[in-house]
């Protein structure tokens, strides 16, 4: 689908999104399909912002980015809000589906499809080396996820997507570079 289609049912559909959902579209410097399509066989599409540079009142300065789920029809399903702080090779990631489409494996191949973006593609390490200009290190070893005891669904996609849940603190899922770069390998090996 040509991207200039999909932005402008992207920019219809806006006017009928919960406000939660919203963006304003000129901040989306990327589109990508990705490659599974739903249970529903639907194709599902990253709109990509661009990065945006924080500064908190403890002057701990982070960047963040977020991706936003869209169907071929320009619906807005959800997002991946992501953020990376200074001096902390660490990715954090979230994952918010409408809950009109729950249950279809959007949230799964989406978080997918980001995880890919940010341990192969290296979509947030230049953003660590902004953040981080006299590291030799920049390159991000893990996400973390934080989801509430309440919410197996999403628990459940963590532990799909290889998230390991931590001892410690129940709501917790960490995710290392290491372990799923190992398991991409045994995947394309089988």
């Amino acid at each position: 689908m040509e991207n200039m289609k999909l932005y402008k049912l992207v920019k219809e559909n806006l006017k009928s999104t919960p406000k939660r959902y919203t963006f304003p579209l000129e901040t989306i410097e990327e589109i990508e399909k990705i490659s599974q399509k739903s249970k529903t066989g639907e194709d599902i599409y990253l709109l990509i912002q661009k990065k945006k540079s924080h500064e908190n009142a403890d002057s701990v300065q982070s960047l963040s980015k977020k991706y936003y789920i869209v169907s071929s029809n320009g619906e807005i399903l959800g997002m991946i809000p992501t953020y990376v702080e200074k001096d902390n090779n660490t990715a954090n990631i979230d994952f918010w589906i409408r809950p009109e489409h729950q249950n279809k494996g959007i949230g799964y191949i989406s978080a997918q499809s980001v995880i890919k973006r940010i341990f192969i593609n290296q979509d947030l390490d230049n953003s660590v080396v902004k953040l981080n200009k006299e590291s030799q290190n920049t390159d991000i070893k893990r996400i973390e996820l934080y989801i509430n005891i309440n919410n197996p669904r999403s628990r459940t996609i963590a532990r799909k997507l290889g998230f390991d849940c931590n001892d410690y603190d129940p709501t917790q899922f960490t995710l290392r570079k290491s372990n799923y770069l190992q398991k991409t390998q045994e995947q394309s090996e089988n």
